[in-house]
């Protein structure tokens, strides 16, 4: 849990108890320790629900990948429920990477389609002593794709289900290109 978490980011590391060279330690304490709260938050990200994390109150996990975890969760100073994705950190000094970031959250929240989900904010969000980028976005209740499809039969009804759910993803890949 995320007690846990804040117990190990309190516990001295190895170069501060060893040595005392000021703010060099302190900063590579920091960031060993916020690499450990990743490494436990990316074993289990369901730890964090139940939690609030800046203004966000996280309710449910609903999914992670290779660029970060989505929870479903609810914006306190909104009253909204909606969907969040925390995007694991990567290294500060790409700041290329962080203004690339930052472009790419802008023409999501321009794109306005039915079948694309909505962008409300993107920031930064302290995660166990480490920025993360956050986009929030509108909060679509259903099923996974993958799952909704093995719902389906395996007849010709079911692969023209299928067939319509690729045309309207299509057509919404379309609209943001």
């Amino acid at each position: 849990e995320i007690e846990n978490i804040e117990k190990e980011l309190s516990k001295p590391t190895i170069e501060t108890s060893m040595s005392n060279t000021g703010a060099a330690s302190a900063a590579l304490a920091i960031e060993q320790s916020a690499e450990i709260a990743w490494t436990s938050l990316i074993k289990t990200p369901s730890q964090l629900v139940e939690r609030k994390v800046g203004p966000f109150w996280l309710t449910q996990f609903l999914g992670a990948g290779g660029s970060g975890i989505v929870y479903k969760a609810y914006h306190v100073q909104l009253g909204r429920e909606i969907a969040l994705k925390i995007f694991y950190p990567f290294d500060p000094s790409l700041t290329d990477y962080y203004q690339l970031f930052e472009r790419g959250f802008r023409a999501l929240g321009a794109l306005q389609h039915p079948n694309i989900v909505r962008i409300f904010d993107s920031g930064q969000i302290d995660i166990g002593h480490a920025d993360a980028y956050y986009l929030q976005m509108e909060y679509v209740d259903g099923s996974p794709l993958d799952e909704w499809s093995k719902t389906l039969g395996k007849d010709d009804a079911a692969f023209t289900q299928r067939l319509d759910a690729a045309l309207v993803m299509a057509r919404a890949l379309q609209a943001a290109h």
